[in-house]
């Protein structure tokens, strides 16, 4: 079993907290365009916001 400086909740709310205070840093920030080089992408919205997380432990 692996043991962490961390537990899992203390880490997915600190993990939780700083996403959250990025979002609200830079959701209004509109620079840049969408990507048009790769097909999924061209009708995808600039007004959506996404970002995945993954540790190393698979912690979701």
């Amino acid at each position: 079993m692996k043991t962490s400086i961390f537990g899992v909740s203390l880490l997915f709310s600190a993990i939780t907290r700083i996403l959250e205070q990025a979002y609200q840093k830079f959701k209004g920030n509109h620079d840049g365009n969408v990507t048009n080089y790769i097909p999924a992408l061209v009708s995808y919205s600039p007004n959506n916001f996404a970002i995945t997380v993954a540790t190393v432990d698979s912690i979701k």
